[in-house]
């Protein structure tokens, strides 16, 4: 049993993002793929996306290119980032990647919203469909002033 901060160190170490982000996409995709062909239906999936897969100029390819392997259109995958990653100046490959695959129908989830600095005016810049608030920055919102 590998700890996940551990696990997640080693594969960053390796440079084996991009391998990782690949083989999960298309097991999520395939999953969807076999859930829908035995009569289930998931409305959309979200998949994790770390800054080095956003910040990889082939990202948006290799999504459509999995998803029209498994043909199901843009809009059933959630692509799910960090908070703190996701703010970033508007020239940055992660911005960009973002903002392409909300274009092309994706759903964009912004993770962990409230465990760290977070520029709202950044944030307007990205395509945002949902944002999971991370429960740190509710907890004891009924006692806490401050929040």
């Amino acid at each position: 049993m590998v700890a996940p901060l551990k696990f997640l160190s080693s594969v960053a170490e390796a440079q084996l993002w991009q391998k990782l982000t690949d083989k999960i996409l298309h097991d999520v995709l395939s999953a969807m793929r076999d859930m829908e062909d035995a009569g289930i239906f998931a409305v959309h999936v979200g998949v994790n996306f770390a800054q080095a897969d956003l910040e990889h100029p082939h990202l948006v390819n290799r999504i459509l290119w999995a998803l029209d392997q498994y043909d199901l259109h843009p809009n059933r995958l959630s692509i799910e980032v960090l908070a703190n990653v996701a703010v970033q100046d508007a020239a940055s490959p992660v911005r960009h990647s973002v903002n392409s695959l909300a274009k092309l129908g994706c759903n964009v989830d912004l993770d962990d919203f409230g465990t760290a600095q977070n520029p709202c005016d950044s944030l307007c810049q990205l395509d945002i469909n949902r944002m999971k608030i991370d429960r740190s920055f509710i907890f004891d919102i009924d006692r806490d002033p401050k929040k």
